[in-house]
């Protein structure tokens, strides 16, 4: 990584802490927020200049989305606690310090298998923790909030595969088959408002973000398993009872009426 990588990679974090300190408080938040988005995918564009195309925006985007829906996550919880000073800092100090990771990850030419998929994850849980939020808070309509569900999980399925190094022919094909999964489960998720609320934390967690969530972790890990063929059905057995019980048991443990 080179000099001027290394300076623009850790002024990525300050921009970050801008769009809290300085955007949340105004009556244009969500404008500056997506400015200070758009410059940070700018800038990420242009330092990963060169490769395959499809790569470097499928990478480039990662830092982008993660900034816009934690910020968004972040604003929405605020205004549904109304928290005080302290814990509005405290998330102001994850988001940058995530913001960072992610910013790093993205610069880095190869990650470990657990650390890009706990990213992945991360970011999975963000973008239906708001989804889900922003239908039942904000009464965003659902014919706006899906589209963007399928494109934004894509992405992020799209940057996992990439990130893993899987040789593929179409890793859009399954990136594309996961975010339309996602969307059809926030679909049917929205017809009840699913959540788990750790008040002394002032968080939020959708049912829907665990069921996906653990969706992800069980087909990321059929995908990476699948150049193992002497393990490859006990492998996808595995992996999918994992998704199959976390689903029964957020559906057991459901209090429907």
């Amino acid at each position: 990584m080179t000099k001027t990588q290394r300076t623009i990679l850790f002024s990525l974090p300050f921009q970050a802490l801008i769009i809290f300190l300085f955007y949340y408080l105004t009556r244009y938040w969500l404008v500056g927020l997506f400015l200070q988005a758009g410059l940070i995918l700018f800038m990420m564009r242009r330092l990963l200049t060169g490769g395959n195309r499809s790569v470097v925006i499928a990478k480039s985007l990662q830092p982008f989305i993660f900034v816009a829906t934690a910020s968004l996550y972040s604003m929405l919880l605020v205004q549904i606690y109304g928290i005080n000073i302290p814990s509005f800092v405290l998330y102001t100090t994850v988001v940058t310090v995530l913001f960072g990771v992610v910013s790093l990850a993205t610069l880095r030419t190869q990650l470990p298998v657990w650390s890009s998929s706990s990213l992945a994850l991360l970011q999975i849980g963000l973008v239906v923790n708001f989804a889900v939020l922003s239908m039942a808070y904000w009464r965003v309509p659902s014919f706006i909030v899906l589209p963007l569900v399928f494109i934004v999980l894509g992405y992020v399925a799209l940057w996992w595969i990439i990130e893993v190094g899987k040789a593929d022919d179409t890793p859009t094909l399954y990136a594309s088959v996961f975010g339309l999964l996602g969307a059809q489960l926030v679909w049917a998720y929205s017809h009840w408002v699913l959540v788990y609320q750790l008040p002394r934390l002032n968080i939020i967690i959708a049912q829907a973000a665990i069921i996906i969530g653990a969706l992800a972790y069980s087909l990321g890990g059929i995908h990476r398993s699948r150049s193992s063929k002497p393990l490859r059905i006990q492998l996808a057995v595995e992996y999918m009872a994992v998704f199959v019980v976390i689903f029964v048991a957020t559906f057991l443990t459901t209090k429907w009426f």
